[in-house]
């Protein structure tokens, strides 16, 4: 079985943006970052979340950082940002795998801004669309230097794996 009506909520339980078609995404997550405001992101006390539906059963998480999970493209797991971790959990809800530290960048931003004065954090998680036209899920890596830095990368879900980098950006 699959994931169905998967949703962002907020803390009144109005729906903020549904993820409606699998295979063309019409979420854009920087609109719905805009749309949840910085409230959604708040580590502890935050009243938002994410739901979905399988076997007719409501599945709910409470107090995640919302526009950082996603299903896998397969819609049969959810990525979920719990604020002290990230993990991958079954269609059912149950915890699959927490997801090691993140890894250490590969793009030519860590020789270019140097070493890390903070620890690394994973980000905003979500289908990307690659060069190629093929789908991905894409996983931002976070870290400071002198510079915020972020690696974004493809991510496989089933085998926690990170490949090639998709973007990089330093502010």
């Amino acid at each position: 079985m699959k994931i169905t009506n998967y949703q962002w909520y907020d803390a009144n339980g109005i729906v903020i943006n549904v993820f409606e078609d699998p295979h063309n995404p019409i979420i854009s997550f920087q609109q719905l970052d805009m749309n949840i405001g910085n409230k959604f992101g708040a580590r502890s006390g935050c009243e938002y979340g994410i739901r979905w539906m399988f076997n007719d059963k409501e599945i709910v998480f409470k107090n995640v950082w919302g526009s950082r999970c996603t299903p896998n493209l397969t819609m049969d797991k959810v990525i979920i940002n719990h604020g002290d971790y990230v993990a991958v959990h079954d269609a059912d809800g149950s915890l699959l795998q927490k997801l090691p530290y993140p890894p250490e960048p590969i793009s030519n931003l860590k020789n270019e801004f140097g070493g890390y004065e903070y620890k690394r954090e994973y980000m905003r998680c979500y289908w990307n669309k690659k060069k190629n036209g093929e789908w991905c899920i894409a996983m931002e890596i976070w870290w400071r230097s002198w510079r915020f830095c972020t690696e974004t990368r493809e991510f496989n879900p089933d085998t926690l794996e990170f490949g090639e980098v998709l973007s990089t950006s330093a502010d």
